[in-house]
């Protein structure tokens, strides 16, 4: 009844089933019957289980095209790629309905009914006896477990295979007792013990049993080993992993400010390029004005037009001092300016990898086994302190470098002031020279005096703007960065009324030059005209034109028809101010309690370029203002050069 009981046991099918019952009924077949009507049986469940199969592909509810592309002829076929194709555009009932179709080309329309209803029945039979053959199974199950074969023949197995492996034993307790059987091994009638021989192959069995035992204890120990050392290697594995890949973040983020900082200080180089063409084309221009000037003192008709020239030659002198100048300090603070990117670059990459890191314990942190969380902080953490020691020390190496470019600048700086300073004082003695000189005709304390008030308000505009100097603008081209040096931005006010009193100074200077020069009297009437400070007969000088008295002097004033204002060289300032505020008559004249000064504030209009505001205060640059000044003092000391310009302005 083995052929029944095994196929029912392990679910084999009807047809085994039936094929093992009648293989137990053959004449001599016995059990290798059973075997045989078993496979017959098997091939023939097969054959119903496929054409129940191709019945069920047909039904909608349970329909498998790729088993009817199989009957079709496969999905090589023309057919079977057609249906196929239109499986694919999700069309399967139209792919159904074709399959469908051509079967019935090929069996027919009852041939393909009769599969659908076989496939219908089937399916139902297959439920049906699978529910049989559970109960089936589990009442031979029950059968055999109550017979003991399955434990017998278990334990048979066992046994034999014990036996053999105690016989190949080389284990000092097996080897004994093989060695007792073998004595005992052999027929009783030659003396041979029977009771000895099986006592000693049960010993050998237990022994084999607990020596496996102690064999499987010992392998579950060393797998608990292999499992730790197996944990230990992946965490290395997952930890080096993490360690590249930070490894790659931190290299990627200093190589990021490495290309910044190149960039960065080729714009600086860039910059400090042009910078150093336009001072190069200005200080060509000004030495073409300066070959102009030259000529034009030459051949001028008059001392006023060379004292007019002389002036602007030593303008045109100055500016060219001031262009180099400026150039070495714009070199100056592009060397340090090259330096501050680095270290800006490189604290920003210190502050990134900062960054990185923190990322990283984020994400360890969702890592749900302990020792891989604790073993990725500790990597982290030594990775991470490796670059930040290394950013570290370039920092500190660039600070050194900045603080010694810093020095070097101050001592380049201090250099280069000396240098202009020198420069201004040489166009100051050849000023000089030519205010003394024949064609000018200035006493040398006249000439010391304007040369100086010149020198000064030229100096003081210089070092103002020195003090501002720094990188204000940047041109962005594309991805290409250029810094535009220049000095920084003035505040007009201040520097305006610094400056102005400069040029009041000089024009101080130049009023007192062109009193001491011109002369002659006015005739209108009875009054004859004479030049300034001469005395008329009967003692009197006439300032129908103005004059300077620096002694006691019985003078004739009011005689030229106009109004005429008295005023004490100390007070020439404050009147000047007043004046020029729109003051007239008596309120023009600073009182004796103002000390010679304006009892109100000069309105000074000076056009700019471009004005900034920020912070309540308009800002132009030095360079306008230095400029619009220029334009101011010129157009004053050309105005007091004549009578007219100087009743105009109320001096004189």
């Amino acid at each position: 009844m083995l052929g029944v009981g095994f196929p029912l046991l392990f679910g084999g099918g009807a047809g085994e089933v039936a094929g093992g019952l009648l293989g137990s009924f053959g004449p001599g077949m016995g059990f290798g019957g059973q075997i045989l009507g078993s496979a017959i049986g098997g091939i023939l469940d097969d054959f119903i289980s496929s054409a129940g199969e191709l019945g069920a592909a047909l039904n909608p509810a349970t329909a498998d095209l790729d088993r009817l592309v199989d009957a079709l002829g496969g999905a090589s076929t023309v057919t079977g790629q057609y249906i196929k194709k239109l499986e694919a555009l999700e069309r399967s009932e139209e792919a159904l309905a074709v399959a469908t179709a051509e079967l019935e080309n090929l069996v027919g329309k009852q041939g393909v009914e009769a599969l659908r209803q076989f496939g219908d029945d089937s399916t139902r039979l297959r439920e049906v006896f699978g529910q049989a053959m559970t109960q089936m199974q589990a009442g031979v199950a029950n059968l055999i477990n109550s017979t003991g074969i399955l434990q017998a023949l278990t334990a048979g197995i066992e046994s034999g295979v014990l036996l053999q492996q105690a016989l190949q034993s080389q284990d000092p307790r097996q080897r004994e007792l093989v060695q007792q059987r073998r004595q005992a091994s052999g027929p009783a009638f030659f003396g041979a013990d029977q009771t000895a021989y099986f006592k000693a192959e049960e010993q050998l069995i237990a022994n084999q049993r607990i020596i496996n035992a102690e064999k499987q204890k010992q392998y579950e120990a060393s797998l608990k080993l292999l499992d730790t050392e197996e944990k230990q290697v992946e965490i290395t594995k997952q930890t080096a992993k993490l360690a590249k890949e930070l490894k790659s973040s931190y290299d990627e983020i200093l190589k990021s400010a490495e290309d910044r900082i190149q960039k960065e200080q080729a714009a600086v180089d860039r910059g400090l390029a042009l910078s150093k063409a336009r001072y190069e084309a200005e200080l060509a221009l000004n030495q073409l004005e300066q070959t102009r000037l030259e000529r034009a003192y030459k051949y001028a008709q008059s001392q006023r037009e060379r004292l007019d020239i002389a002036i602007a030659m030593f303008n045109t002198e100055v500016e060219s001092a001031k262009l180099e100048y400026q150039q070495q300090l714009e070199s100056i603070a592009a060397e340090e300016r090259k330096l501050e990117i680095q270290l800006e670059q490189y604290r920003l990459a210190q502050e990134t990898i900062l960054l990185k890191a923190d990322e990283a314990r984020l994400a360890a942190e969702l890592e749900p086994d302990a020792e891989l969380r604790a073993a990725s902080f500790k990597r982290i953490d030594e990775t991470t302190a490796r670059y930040l020691d290394k950013t570290r020390e370039i920092i500190v190496e660039v600070e050194k470098q900045l603080a010694v470019q810093r020095e070097i600048g101050e001592v380049q700086r201090q250099t280069a002031k000396t240098q202009l300073e020198n420069k201004i004082l040489a166009a100051q003695t050849r000023l000089e020279q030519k205010l003394v000189s024949e064609e000018i005709g200035l006493s040398e304390n006249q000439a010391l005096r304007l040369s100086n008030a010149l020198a000064a308000a030229k100096q003081e505009a210089i070092f103002t703007a020195e003090r501002g100097q720094q990188i204000v603008g940047v041109i962005e081209v594309g991805t290409q960065k250029t810094y535009l040096m220049a000095t920084a931005m003035s505040n007009v006010a201040a520097q305006a009324a610094n400056a102005a009193a400069q040029i009041r100074g000089a024009v101080s200077a130049q009023n007192t030059l062109n009193a001491a020069k011109a002369g002659g009297g006015k005739s209108g009437g009875t009054v004859t005209r004479a030049a300034k400070g001469a005395y008329m007969s009967g003692g009197f000088q006439a300032f129908a034109d103005g004059g300077i008295v620096n002694r006691p002097t019985l003078g004739l004033i009011g005689e030229g028809g106009e109004s005429e204002y008295v005023v004490p060289a100390s007070k020439t300032k404050g009147f000047s101010m007043r004046y020029l505020s729109g003051a007239r008559g008596s309120a023009a004249i600073p009182t004796a309690g103002d000390g010679g000064s304006s009892s109100g504030p000069v309105n000074i209009n000076i056009r700019t370029g471009p004005v900034m505001r920020q912070n309540g205060q308009n800002y132009v640059s030095v360079g306008d203002l230095e400029q619009a000044l220029q334009t101011f003092a010129d157009t004053m000391l050309r105005n007091n050069r004549t009578p007219g310009g100087r009743r105009y302005a109320g001096i004189g």
